[in-house]
Protein backbone atom coordinates (compact mmCIF):
# COMPACT_ATOMS: atom_id res chain seq x y z
CA UNK A 1 0.00 0.00 0.00
CA UNK A 2 3.22 2.59 1.00
CA UNK A 3 4.16 2.03 -3.33
CA UNK A 4 0.63 2.57 -4.48
CA UNK A 5 0.46 5.94 -2.74
CA UNK A 6 3.42 7.34 -3.91
CA UNK A 7 2.70 5.92 -7.42
CA UNK A 8 0.47 8.46 -8.90
CA UNK A 9 2.11 10.00 -11.92
CA UNK A 10 4.57 12.94 -11.56
CA UNK A 11 3.47 13.12 -8.00
CA UNK A 12 5.48 13.21 -4.53
CA UNK A 13 5.07 12.89 -1.08
CA UNK A 14 6.68 13.67 2.23
CA UNK A 15 7.07 10.79 4.92
CA UNK A 16 4.33 13.50 6.92
CA UNK A 17 1.77 12.60 3.86
CA UNK A 18 1.89 9.35 3.74
CA UNK A 19 2.02 8.53 7.48
CA UNK A 20 -1.52 10.85 7.14
CA UNK A 21 -2.76 8.40 4.71
CA UNK A 22 -2.10 5.18 6.06
CA UNK A 23 -2.44 6.21 9.79
CA UNK A 24 1.19 5.27 10.63
CA UNK A 25 3.79 6.96 12.55
CA UNK A 26 5.80 9.09 10.61
CA UNK A 27 9.17 7.99 12.37
CA UNK A 28 8.55 4.66 10.56
CA UNK A 29 7.37 5.75 7.61
CA UNK A 30 10.50 7.93 6.70
CA UNK A 31 13.16 5.57 8.10
CA UNK A 32 10.99 3.40 5.04
CA UNK A 33 11.42 6.12 2.46
CA UNK A 34 14.86 6.77 2.89
CA UNK A 35 16.04 3.32 2.75
CA UNK A 36 13.65 2.79 -0.63
CA UNK A 37 15.55 5.73 -1.41
CA UNK A 38 18.52 4.53 -0.84
CA UNK A 39 18.25 1.16 -2.78
CA UNK A 40 16.74 3.44 -5.93
CA UNK A 41 13.06 2.39 -5.54
CA UNK A 42 12.02 5.49 -4.69
CA UNK A 43 13.62 8.70 -5.61
CA UNK A 44 14.74 11.88 -2.98
CA UNK A 45 13.84 14.95 -5.08
CA UNK A 46 15.97 17.91 -5.08
CA UNK A 47 15.18 20.15 -2.08
CA UNK A 48 16.19 23.21 0.23
CA UNK A 49 15.85 21.49 3.46
CA UNK A 50 16.58 18.14 5.46
CA UNK A 51 13.68 17.88 7.69
CA UNK A 52 10.08 15.83 6.76
CA UNK A 53 8.17 18.95 5.30
CA UNK A 54 11.28 19.40 2.66
CA UNK A 55 12.11 15.97 1.69
CA UNK A 56 9.97 14.61 -1.11
CA UNK A 57 10.03 11.50 -2.58
CA UNK A 58 8.64 10.19 -5.90
CA UNK A 59 7.88 6.62 -7.36
CA UNK A 60 9.37 6.49 -10.97
CA UNK A 61 7.46 4.92 -13.49
CA UNK A 62 10.33 2.27 -14.28
CA UNK A 63 10.12 1.20 -10.54
CA UNK A 64 6.21 1.50 -10.73
CA UNK A 65 5.66 -1.38 -13.61
CA UNK A 66 7.89 -3.78 -11.00
CA UNK A 67 6.76 -3.34 -7.62
CA UNK A 68 2.62 -1.77 -7.86
CA UNK A 69 1.38 -3.04 -11.23
CA UNK A 70 -0.22 -6.44 -11.57
CA UNK A 71 -0.87 -6.01 -15.13
CA UNK A 72 2.50 -5.21 -15.80
CA UNK A 73 4.54 -7.79 -17.76
CA UNK A 74 7.62 -6.73 -15.33
CA UNK A 75 5.66 -7.21 -12.28
CA UNK A 76 7.90 -8.87 -9.49
CA UNK A 77 7.12 -8.72 -6.29
CA UNK A 78 4.04 -10.86 -6.40
CA UNK A 79 5.47 -13.61 -3.79
CA UNK A 80 6.83 -11.39 -1.17
CA UNK A 81 3.63 -12.19 -0.06
CA UNK A 82 4.27 -16.04 0.55
CA UNK A 83 7.95 -15.03 2.40
CA UNK A 84 6.71 -15.00 5.64
CA UNK A 85 4.29 -18.16 5.51
CA UNK A 86 7.49 -19.74 4.13
CA UNK A 87 9.94 -18.86 6.54
CA UNK A 88 7.26 -19.73 9.47
CA UNK A 89 6.49 -23.25 7.86
CA UNK A 90 10.58 -23.70 7.10
CA UNK A 91 10.65 -23.42 11.25
CA UNK A 92 7.85 -25.33 11.85
CA UNK A 93 6.74 -27.69 9.76
CA UNK A 94 9.69 -28.51 7.56
CA UNK A 95 11.70 -30.35 9.79
CA UNK A 96 9.02 -33.13 10.63
CA UNK A 97 8.84 -33.54 6.88
CA UNK A 98 12.34 -34.05 6.38
CA UNK A 99 11.94 -37.02 9.31
CA UNK A 100 8.63 -38.45 8.44
CA UNK A 101 9.08 -37.94 4.39
CA UNK A 102 5.54 -36.75 4.46
CA UNK A 103 4.97 -33.58 1.88
CA UNK A 104 3.52 -30.12 2.91
CA UNK A 105 -0.10 -28.52 0.82
CA UNK A 106 0.33 -25.18 0.13
CA UNK A 107 -3.15 -24.22 1.56
CA UNK A 108 -2.02 -21.32 3.23
CA UNK A 109 -3.84 -18.63 1.81
CA UNK A 110 -0.30 -16.09 1.54
CA UNK A 111 1.44 -18.95 -0.44
CA UNK A 112 -1.49 -19.30 -2.29
CA UNK A 113 -2.56 -16.23 -3.31
CA UNK A 114 1.30 -15.11 -3.53
CA UNK A 115 1.70 -18.12 -6.27
CA UNK A 116 -1.75 -17.18 -8.00
CA UNK A 117 -0.43 -13.72 -8.51
CA UNK A 118 3.44 -14.78 -9.77
CA UNK A 119 1.70 -16.60 -12.22
CA UNK A 120 -1.01 -14.47 -13.13
CA UNK A 121 1.14 -12.69 -15.59
CA UNK A 122 2.71 -15.76 -17.39
CA UNK A 123 -0.67 -17.27 -17.86
CA UNK A 124 -1.85 -14.07 -19.63
CA UNK A 125 1.12 -12.91 -21.38
CA UNK A 126 2.34 -16.52 -22.67
CA UNK A 127 0.22 -19.63 -22.25
CA UNK A 128 -3.32 -17.31 -23.29
CA UNK A 129 -1.35 -15.17 -25.67
CA UNK A 130 1.21 -17.11 -27.69
CA UNK A 131 0.97 -21.16 -26.47
CA UNK A 132 -2.96 -21.70 -26.64
CA UNK A 133 -2.79 -19.69 -30.31
CA UNK A 134 -0.14 -21.80 -31.76
CA UNK A 135 -0.85 -25.27 -30.60
CA UNK A 136 -2.10 -27.47 -33.16
CA UNK A 137 -1.77 -24.58 -35.77
CA UNK A 138 -4.37 -23.09 -33.88
CA UNK A 139 -6.87 -25.81 -33.94
CA UNK A 140 -6.65 -25.82 -30.25
CA UNK A 141 -7.44 -21.72 -29.62
CA UNK A 142 -10.69 -22.46 -32.19
CA UNK A 143 -11.96 -25.77 -30.28
CA UNK A 144 -11.36 -23.44 -26.79
CA UNK A 145 -13.63 -20.63 -28.82
CA UNK A 146 -16.27 -22.93 -29.22
CA UNK A 147 -16.63 -24.14 -25.81
CA UNK A 148 -15.51 -27.23 -23.74
CA UNK A 149 -15.50 -29.22 -20.95
CA UNK A 150 -12.14 -29.62 -19.02
CA UNK A 151 -11.08 -31.19 -15.86
CA UNK A 152 -8.81 -29.50 -13.51
CA UNK A 153 -6.13 -31.55 -12.47
CA UNK A 154 -3.56 -29.76 -10.03
CA UNK A 155 -0.61 -31.17 -8.81
CA UNK A 156 -1.12 -29.93 -5.30
CA UNK A 157 0.21 -32.49 -2.33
Amino acid sequence: ALRELCAAKDSSVTAIDLAKKLSLHVRWVREWMAQQAAYGILTLLPGTGDDDLSLRYRFPAAMQEVFANPESSHYSIAMIQAIPAMVNRTRTVLPSCFKTGLGVPYNELDIAEAIDRHHKRHIRDTLLAKVIPAAAQGRLQAVLDKGVRVADLGCGA
